[in-house]
């Protein structure tokens, strides 16, 4: 079997295996890809990968415009 088989078979069973341990469903997509890439990659490249990852997609203005809205909306109503 070739490294990408093996690869989409961890992330599948690791997947299902943490779903039906009880963790949420954010968290097991977040815990099976992190390993997946940290067992496919030598550790400080993953590690870096990892972290370019969740900065570049939590850079985006629409989804900080959500906690903004609600903290000006808090702001209004004790205001």
């Amino acid at each position: 079997m070739s490294i990408e088989i093996i690869s989409i078979i961890l992330l599948f069973v690791s997947f299902f295996a943490l779903l039906a341990y009880g963790v949420p469903v954010a968290y097991s997509i977040g815990i099976s890809t992190t390993m997946t890439i940290l067992l496919n990659i030598a550790v400080l490249p993953g590690i870096t990968t990892v972290a370019q990852r969740m900065t570049t997609g939590i850079d985006s203005f629409a989804l900080l415009a959500i906690p903004f809205f609600v903290l000006a909306g808090e702001l209004m109503n004790r205001g």
